[in-house]
């Protein structure tokens, strides 16, 4: 469908193949005459972004652990100093994970 999202095929995909579904599974573009992939963000419409494709590029499904990495453990992504200046900037480590948290539970 043209509304369909990286996010509904996945989810398409794994009902139909019977997989369990724990939201790591993912949407890879995958460019093999430039040596390239990237994961689709769960958002983007899959038909626009295979309109831009190659015709020898593909998608792939595949397990991506990490994929919500960054809203599991937004502190491993920071450097320190940023987390300091949060911090000294009247706002809290835990505040800043709260928005993080916020953004991260839009995305679903």
């Amino acid at each position: 469908l043209a509304d369909m999202t990286a996010r509904d095929l996945c989810q398409l995909l794994v009902y139909k193949s019977h997989c369990v579904d724990d939201n790591s599974w993912t949407l890879v573009e995958h460019h093999p005459h430039l040596g390239l992939e990237r994961c689709l963000e769960d958002h983007e419409l899959v038909v626009q972004v295979e309109s831009t494709m190659a015709s020898e590029s593909k998608f792939l499904f595949r397990k991506n652990y990490a994929k919500y990495e960054f809203f599991k453990n937004p502190m491993n992504f920071f450097p320190e100093q940023m987390v300091t200046w949060c911090q000294q900037s009247n706002g809290s480590q835990t505040q800043l994970l709260q928005v993080l948290g916020h953004n991260r539970s839009l995305l679903k």
